[in-house]
C-alpha cells in the first residue's frame, strides 16, 4: 500500500524556477524603489505626473497605457505624486522580471545541455546573475526610478521578447503557436504606450514567430491578439474634451487622433535633421551601450552569440535577439543620441535585455567547458564583473535620487508667481515641471500657464478659451506672443510673465525687465513719474538678485547638469536683457552665475 503519491521531480524543480524568479522580481522592485527620484526630474518627467493625476493625454503618441497604469499611482497612501509615479514604473518593470529570468533560463540550460556534465546548480547561478545585471543596470535603474514610459514599456516588451523566444525555440507546434500569439499580445501593449520602441521589435517577432504560425487559423488568432493592447488607444478620444490639466492635441476626431497617435509633431527628428553625421551618431549609441554593459559583459555577449549561432538548437532564438539588439540601436542613431538624455536610454532598454540574455548564454558556454572548481571560478569571475562592477559604478553617480533641490527650481517657476498670473514659457523643460506642480498639489488654481511650443497642436488654443478666454484673445491667430495691443489688454487687468527666450519678439526689452525668474511685462502706460519707474525696478531687481541665487545654489548642490543647464540658461538670457536696457553691473552678475554653473561649456 503506497502512503503517499510521488512528487513529480519535474513539477518540483519548475516550482522552485519559480520562487526563484519572483524572489529576483522581489529585489528588482527594492532597487527601483531606492533609486525613485522623489520629484519629477526634468526633461518630459513632469508631463507624466501632470497626466498620472488626472488621464491627460502627453505628448504623441499619447502613450494611452502609460496614463492609465501610472494613474494607480493615485491610490498609494504616501509620498508626493511624483514619487508614487516612479514607484509604480519601477513595480510595472518588476512584473516582467520572472519573464525574463524565463527567457534567460531556455537559452542557459539548452546550452549547459551540451557539456560534459550538466548543473542545476550552475543553471540557476547563471540565470540569476544575469537577471540581476539586466534589473541593475544602469539604464534600468534610470528609467525605473523615474516618472517615465519607458520602463513600462520594456516590462511588456520584456514580456513578449520571452515569449517569442519561446516560440522560436517550439517552432511550428501548438505551444509554439501559443507563445507567438501572446507574443502579439504584449507587442500590442507595448504598441499602446510607446509605439516606436514596439514596433523596433517586428523584425524579431517575424523571424521568430512566423514559422511558429504554420496555419492560417494560428495567424489569424496571432493578429487578433494585438488587438486587445491596441484597445488602449480609446482612451484618446474619450479624454479629449475632459479639460485636463495637460491636453497635448485633442483627438477628438479620427484626423486628430491620427496626428496624435503617428507623433507627427516629432515627424523632422531624423535622419539629416538631427545634429552629426550618422557615422557620429552610431559611435555615440555603441558607445552608451558598451558602458552600459561593462567590458565584461561586453565579453560575454560576443562569446554568446558565437556560441548561440553554432548550436542547432539555440540559432534561431539568438538571431532573433540579435534583430531585438541591432535594429533598436540602428534606428535610435538615425533618430539621433543625445549624449546625457535618459530618454535616449530609454529607446535601448529592449536591446539591453537583448544583448544581456545573450551575454548569459555566454556565460552558460563557458561554464559547459569546464567542471567541478574551475567552473565555479570561471563563474564567479565573469559574473562577479557582468553583474557588481556596472551597479556599484551606477549608485555611485546616481543623480535623479539628489533631485530635492528641484524644490527651488519649482518655487521660483509656480509657487511663487503672482496672483492672477498669466506666464508664458518657451522651453519645454519648464512647461513640463510647470505641469507637474500645478496637477500635483493644486496650489496655484489662478496661474495661466500657456505652452508656446505647443500652440500649433490640433486644438492647444481651443482648450486654452475654455479655461482663460482673455488669455486665448490675446493670442489670437498667433503662434508667438501675443500682439502688442493685445499684450497691452492683457496686462491690463493680470500680471504677466515672460520665460527668456532668444527668440522672443524684438523691442521686449523695452518694455519687461527681470522680475524673479521671469520678465515682468510692463503696461503701456505713459505718464509714471520717474520715481515710481526706479522704486519699482529696485524692487524687482532684488527680487530677482534673490531667486537666481537661490537657483544657482540648489542647481550647484544639485550635482544634476541638466538643472544647471537650465538655471544657467536663464541666467545668460537675464544678462543679455539686462545688457539691452544698460544694466551693465546686473548683466556681468548673471553672465557671470551662468558660466560659474557651466565652465566648461562654450
Amino acid at each position: 500500500m503506497s502512503l503517499g503519491t510521488p512528487r513529480d521531480p519535474h513539477a518540483i524543480e519548475a516550482r522552485r524556477d519559480a520562487m526563484l524568479g519572483r524572489g529576483l522580481a522581489l529585489v528588482s522592485a527594492v532597487a527601483s524603489a531606492l533609486a525613485a527620484a522623489p520629484y519629477a526630474h526634468l526633461h518630459d518627467t513632469g508631463e507624466f505626473v501632470s497626466v498620472a493625476a488626472d488621464l491627460g493625454i502627453s505628448h504623441p503618441p499619447g502613450h494611452p497605457l502609460a496614463s492609465l497604469v501610472l494613474a494607480l499611482a493615485r491610490v498609494l497612501p504616501f509620498g508626493p505624486l511624483p514619487l508614487r509615479v516612479a514607484l509604480v514604473s519601477g513595480l510595472a518593470f518588476a512584473l516582467a522580471v520572472p519573464a525574463f529570468h524565463r527567457l534567460v533560463g531556455g537559452l542557459v540550460r539548452a546550452t549547459l545541455a551540451t557539456g560534459p556534465s550538466p548543473s542545476l546548480t550552475s543553471a540557476r547561478l547563471v540565470e540569476a546573475a544575469t537577471t540581476l545585471a539586466y534589473a541593475t543596470l544602469p539604464a534600468v535603474l534610470l528609467q525605473t526610478g523615474r516618472p517615465e514610459v519607458y520602463a513600462l514599456e520594456a516590462a511588456v516588451l520584456v514580456v513578449a521578447l520571452e515569449r517569442l523566444v519561446r516560440a522560436a525555440f517550439a517552432g511550428p507546434t501548438d505551444a509554439g503557436a501559443r507563445a507567438a500569439t501572446s507574443a502579439a499580445f504584449f507587442l500590442g501593449l507595448g504598441l499602446a504606450n510607446h509605439h516606436l520602441t514596439a514596433f523596433l521589435l517586428l523584425p524579431a517577432y517575424a523571424f521568430a514567430c512566423l514559422p511558429a504560425l504554420a496555419t492560417w487559423p494560428s495567424r489569424l488568432r496571432a493578429a487578433l491578439a494585438f488587438g486587445p493592447g491596441l484597445s488602449a488607444y480609446l482612451l484618446l478620444p474619450l479624454r479629449a474634451h475632459a479639460d485636463a490639466a495637460f491636453t497635448l492635441g485633442v483627438p477628438d476626431s479620427l484626423a486628430r487622433l491620427f496626428w496624435v497617435v503617428r507623433g507627427a509633431a516629432f515627424a523632422g527628428n531624423r535622419g539629416d535633421a538631427v545634429p552629426g553625421t550618422l557615422s557620429d551618431r552610431l559611435a555615440d549609441v555603441g558607445g552608451a551601450f558598451v558602458a552600459q554593459l561593462g567590458l565584461m559583459g561586453l565579453l560575454l555577449l560576443v562569446f554568446g552569440l558565437l556560441a548561440g549561432l553554432r548550436a542547432p538548437r539555440t540559432k534561431r532564438p539568438t538571431l532573433a535577439l540579435g534583430l531585438a539588439l541591432i535594429v533598436p540601436l540602428v534606428v535610435r542613431a538615425h533618430l539621433g543620441f543625445v549624449a546625457g538624455n535618459p530618454d535616449a536610454l530609454g529607446y535601448l532598454l529592449v536591446a539591453l535585455a537583448a544583448a544581456v540574455a545573450l551575454a548569459g548564454l555566454g556565460a552558460a558556454a563557458l561554464a559547459a567547458r569546464f567542471g567541478g572548481q574551475a567552473r565555479a571560478a570561471v563563474l564567479a569571475a565573469s559574473l562577479f564583473g557582468f553583474v557588481i562592477v556596472p551597479s556599484v559604478r551606477w549608485l555611485g553617480d546616481a543623480e535623479l535620487t539628489r533631485a530635492t533641490q528641484v524644490e527651488v527650481i519649482d518655487d521660483a517657476l509656480v509657487r511663487e508667481l503672482p496672483y492672477g498670473a498669466v506666464v508664458f514659457l518657451h522651453m519645454p523643460p519648464t512647461v513640463f515641471r510647470a505641469a507637474s506642480v500645478l496637477a500635483d498639489e493644486a496650489v496655484r488654481p489662478d496661474v495661466t500657464v500657456v505652452a508656446m511650443p505647443f500652440l500649433t497642436y490640433p486644438g492647444f488654443v481651443d482648450a486654452l478659451a475654455r479655461t482663460a478666454p482673455d488669455v486665448a484673445r490675446a493670442l489670437g491667430d498667433h503662434v508667438g506672443l501675443p500682439s502688442p495691443a493685445a499684450l497691452d489688454l492683457l496686462v491690463s487687468h493680470r500680471p504677466v510673465l515672460v520665460e527668456m527666450d532668444p527668440h522672443a519678439p524684438e523691442g521686449l526689452s523695452a518694455r519687461a525687465e527681470p522680475c524673479g525668474a521671469y520678465l515682468c511685462v510692463d503696461a503701456a502706460t505713459p505718464g509714471l513719474d520717474d520715481a515710481t519707474v526706479a522704486e519699482r525696478s529696485l524692487g524687482r531687481a532684488r527680487r530677482t538678485a534673490r531667486t537666481m541665487g537661490a537657483l544657482g545654489t540648489a542647481a550647484h548642490e544639485s550635482g544634476d547638469r541638466e538643472l544647471r543647464g537650465l538655471v544657467a540658461l536663464r541666467a545668460l538670457e537675464l544678462g543679455i536683457t539686462s545688457a539691452e536696457q544698460g544694466k551693465a553691473t546686473s548683466a556681468r552678475a548673471f553672465v557671470g552665475l551662468a558660466r560659474s554653473l557651466l565652465p566648461d561649456d562654450p
